[in-house]
């Protein structure tokens, strides 16, 4: 592999980016490369910073990201190949570094079911959830990926890796 690797994993929240990142890395590591993953989720802003909607933290927000950190970590990584996975994997901010960029898309049925069960933010009112679909496809639409997969069930593993392959 001559040049390094930087692929975007985006799609809306419960849609199946931490899989897929995690069975690419396992599947990479395996041909010998070197794969470093960042998670979006892991490079938010101080709560207090996060911008609000009505009476809920947006985290659906671009502002709730430390962009900063994020891009001085992925400038810096020496990886043959570099995963960057969360809802905002296409902002503007990232899509310069990216050699491919991969949407994971899920129906909207299977957005609420999937984020109805999801507990780690409590109960989430209908408005909410509209408003974090309506953000993620706005973000999408402005920066249309390379691969579109529906990565739960339709697209396995090897689909995936076929996808990339050419560019390893």
């Amino acid at each position: 592999m001559s040049n390094q690797l930087i692929i975007g994993i985006c799609g809306v929240s419960q849609s199946g980016k931490s899989t897929l990142t995690r069975s690419l890395k396992k599947e990479l590591s395996s041909r010998r490369l070197s794969v470093k993953t960042f998670e979006m989720d892991h490079y938010t802003v101080e709560k207090e910073l996060i911008p609000k909607i009505k009476d809920r933290l947006d985290w659906e927000h671009p502002d709730s990201i430390d962009w900063e950190r994020l891009v001085k970590q992925v400038e810096k990584s020496t990886a043959d190949v570099v995963l960057v996975e969360g809802i905002f994997a296409f902002d503007r901010r990232m899509l310069p570094f990216y050699s491919k960029k991969i949407l994971i898309e899920v129906d909207k049925s299977t957005f609420y079911e999937r984020r109805n069960k999801e507990i780690r933010w409590g109960e989430e009112p209908d408005w909410y959830l509209d408003h974090v679909w309506e953000s993620n496809q706005k973000l999408v639409n402005a920066s249309p990926p390379d691969v579109r997969l529906n990565y739960n069930g339709t697209d396995n593993l090897e689909k995936v890796m076929s996808r990339i392959e050419r560019d390893l």
